[in-house]
């Protein structure tokens, strides 16, 4: 099972990000908060698989965190972005929702963090037939970049794979998987703001949609109501 989770959440799902990213002009931040749909996707797969129900007290935020993924359709509909980059969004949420499953069906009650070991090791292992069929168009490619790429996407895996996923295993055992993912559509908007302070640090003239900041209000507002529940 955690190898299942492991094949699914890395090369399958976060390849999948990558290539929602790609679909929306490379806005990654933008492709961060459609990929939030995973919520919607894991009530079904927690009832059916977990054992976990739908309570009264997580209806509004899912409803909140619902509303601002149909702000994508919405946008998508009126042609300001592709229903493709939609469509491949939604494809994301899925695999990232069957990977958690397998997740939390595969938890050892152990360490969380040698839970996410095993994942990332069989994870890794899947990837490797494609690298290996593709790896000389991969070095051709990074190598006109500079090793500028490499140590971005090194910092990206230790935060990303080694401490998000750690706590995110954690946050499984301790609460579940429906009230994690709804907690964790917090991070697009992480997305949004880090975007927006780095690009004035770095004085880039790029300007956030505005459609991609009202869906990640909507999708905070969600995790924030369920956190307060949670509290009191």
């Amino acid at each position: 099972r955690l190898a299942a989770a492991g094949v699914f959440t890395f090369p399958v799902a976060t390849g999948m990000y990558y290539i929602t990213a790609v679909a929306f002009k490379g806005q990654a931040e933008v492709a961060a908060q459609f990929a939030k749909l995973k919520p919607l996707i894991s009530i079904i797969f927690a009832a059916v698989f977990v054992g976990e129900a739908l309570n009264a007290e997580m209806v509004f935020p899912i409803v909140l965190i619902a509303a601002g993924i149909n702000i994508f359709i919405v946008t998508a509909i009126r042609g300001k972005i592709t229903m493709q980059a939609v469509f491949l969004g939604a494809l994301t949420a899925m695999a990232w929702s069957v990977g958690e499953t397998f997740m939390i069906l595969g938890l050892t009650g152990g360490s969380p963090l040698t839970d996410n070991f095993v994942s990332l090791v069989f994870g890794a292992l899947a990837i490797v037939p494609v690298m290996l069929v593709f790896s000389k168009k991969l070095y051709i490619e990074r190598h006109s970049l500079g090793g500028g790429w490499l140590l971005a996407f090194a910092v990206h895996g230790i935060i990303s794979f080694c401490l998000a996923y750690a706590l995110f295993f954690a946050a499984l055992e301790s609460v579940g998987m429906l009230k994690t993912v709804v907690i964790n559509a917090f991070w697009p908007v992480l997305a949004l703001l880090f975007t927006y302070v780095i690009n004035r640090v770095r004085r880039v003239k790029y300007m956030v949609p505005y459609y991609a900041w009202l869906a990640g209000i909507l999708l905070c507002s969600g995790s924030a109501v369920q956190i307060w529940n949670m509290a009191t």
